[in-house]
């Protein structure tokens, strides 16, 4: 504080802060020209011990008879608790449009890719921060490598050396803190602070005087740093402090949506490959497959069956499997159906199909039925042997066994060394 007696030496000019001069000097001519009989603004004075204080000054002039100004009197009110106020509703109001458009960047992004240099954007083009950068760590070197930047003179970024190994000169840092101790770090002094000087060089060129680091999460693990630097000392507030955690929290949860979109289509992609091989296969098949639901209805049959009974899938899928059926496997088929849903499995079942050409073919069907988590029907798999050219090989063997025995002539069969093997028995009488 200056001392009347002080104050009596100094020019008005001595007072004002530097970047207020220009507008005071302007004002203060139009009143010596007779422009104008005074003026009201508000500026900024120096203090003595180089602190600024916010003041309204209201200046009046009071002319001699010739209209030059005798002297001026300004009457000064203090405003710096109004004008801090004001400043730190624009600093709230500045991150809470950058939060929201965080947010809707995050509605509009598909990955982490597109999200970041909107996010870095939007803390700078909205939420008043000279720059910002996003960090990824890199789990070899333990480097925190920049991934996104948006900004005043981010350049620096290309060599930079950031690190979260707490050995490394470059791990003591707030990124490097911010990722190993899983907590945010606020820089309020940048050019002074003790685990600034790796960067303070470039901070002072740049003119970043206040930091923070926000460290980033996917699936709960720490996975990089949201960095934002500001051209002012210590402002970050509690308030201000709350918005950019919560932005932090809503890239984090994007970056969990992401993990979990990636692996939904891994998941899609694994089970598209595992459907065309087992489609594949079941199409191939040697044997004949269907598939039926609860009332016997076709679902599904493969190429084997289609070829097997002489037909088209659209001339079976949806109709019942009792319409291709002699009528004693439709009698055998409706007492034994109901038991392998019961039973959940089917072997060895003995049933005759009516080919579209007219012709008839036994089969053998063995199956299982598939249920859901909740144990209820969900449909049969059933693969079917076809035993018709066996059975016809069978009647024919015993025909001509019967043949053989009834015959009039003697008959001896014997292996290559000699030995009787089988003879028919009117061989019997002959010997």
């Amino acid at each position: 504080v200056r001392i009347p007696v002080q104050l009596a030496f100094l020019n008005w000019r001595d007072l004002t802060h530097p970047d207020d001069m220009a507008v005071s000097v302007t004002e203060n001519e139009r009143v010596r020209r007779g422009e104008a009989d005074g003026f009201t603004l508000d500026k900024r004075f120096v203090r003595k011990d180089g602190s600024t204080v916010h003041a309204n000054i209201e200046v009046r002039c009071v002319r001699r008879p010739d209209g030059s100004p005798e002297y001026l009197l300004s009457m000064i009110q203090d405003i710096t608790e109004r004008k801090v106020a004001e400043e730190r509703i624009h600093r709230l109001t500045q991150l809470y449009a950058a939060l929201s458009e965080c947010n809707q960047s995050i509605v509009r992004s598909l990955d982490e890719e597109d999200l970041f240099p909107h996010v870095c954007r939007a803390a700078v083009e909205f939420g008043g921060m000279k720059m910002a950068w996003i960090g990824m760590i890199d789990g070899t070197t333990q480097r925190v490598r920049p991934v996104a930047a948006y900004g005043e003179d981010i350049s620096w970024l290309e060599s930079a050396e950031v690190s979260c190994d707490a050995q490394s000169p470059f791990g003591g840092g707030s990124a490097g803190t911010a990722v190993r101790e899983q907590r945010p770090v606020w820089i309020d002094d940048f050019l002074n602070s003790s685990v600034t000087a790796p960067w303070r060089a470039m901070a002072e060129k740049s003119g970043y005087r206040s930091s923070c680091a926000l460290p980033l999460r996917r699936d709960g693990e720490i996975v990089g740093a949201f960095m934002l630097y500001r051209g002012v000392l210590g402002l970050f507030d509690d308030e201000q402090r709350r918005l950019l955690c919560e932005m932090a929290m809503d890239i984090s949860f994007a970056l969990d949506l992401f993990a979990r979109e990636r692996e939904r289509l891994r998941m899609e992609a694994a089970l598209r490959e595992s459907e065309s091989r087992f489609r594949d296969l079941y199409e191939k098949a040697p044997l004949a497959y269907q598939s039926l639901d609860a009332g016997g209805g076709i679902l599904e049959v493969n190429e084997a069956w289609l070829k097997l009974f002489g037909r088209t899938r659209g001339e079976v899928i949806g109709r019942s499997i009792s319409d291709f059926l002699t009528e004693a496997s439709r009698a055998a088929l409706g007492e034994a159906f109901p038991k392998f849903l019961q039973r959940g499995s089917v072997d060895g079942l003995m049933c005759e199909f009516v080919r579209k050409d007219g012709g008839r073919r036994l089969v053998m069907l063995n199956g299982l039925v598939s249920r859901g988590q909740d144990g209820q029907f969900l449909r049969t798999h059933c693969i079917m042997t076809d035993l018709t050219e066996r059975m016809r090989a069978k009647e024919q063997l015993r025909l001509v066994a019967k043949v053989f025995e009834q015959g009039g002539e003697g008959v001896m069969i014997t292996d290559d060394q000699g030995n009787i093997v089988m003879v028919k028995r009117a061989f019997d009488t002959i010997t």
